[in-house]
């Protein structure tokens, strides 16, 4: 599976200031950003997750996850305490968990079919072939 990284948003711009002294603001937001980090990164060794997204404000934290056709792969309260857990200082009645289903791949397709080197051969056989025919006729006259 290949996962891409998206361009930082909301709290995330401010954790990516390159300034030689951050502000209180910005290193609160690493630090928030780190753990919601790492309990993503727990929660898509989950067989079946397929995407993970956690979100924390000061008092509450929103775990959003996709996964495979089926069934959610855990339950909401296993997600939640991993989330708990992580981010240190919230109970697992402070965090949302919104699952979603990925949709299905689409179909496999068969490649477009490419004319055969023996068809190829064929046509340029029947073309000789009728050439020299109307050729022969023609002599004939």
């Amino acid at each position: 599976m290949a996962t891409t990284l998206a361009a930082p948003e909301g709290l995330d711009l401010l954790a990516d200031d390159k300034s030689l002294v951050p502000s209180p603001e910005v290193e609160r937001a690493r630090a928030r950003r780190a753990e919601a980090g790492e309990a993503e990164a727990a929660l898509r060794r989950i067989a079946g997750v397929t995407r993970v997204r956690v979100v924390r404000g000061p008092t509450r934290a929103s775990a959003v996850i996709t996964h495979d056709a089926g069934p959610p792969p855990a339950t909401g309260a296993q997600v939640r305490r991993v989330v708990s857990q992580a981010l240190g200082d919230l109970t697992p009645d402070a965090v949302d968990v919104v699952w979603s289903e990925a949709p299905p791949p689409p179909p496999p397709t068969e490649p477009a079919r490419r004319p055969s080197a023996l068809g190829g051969l064929l046509a340029l056989a029947c073309a000789t072939l009728g050439g020299w025919l109307a050729t022969r006729s023609v002599d004939r006259r």
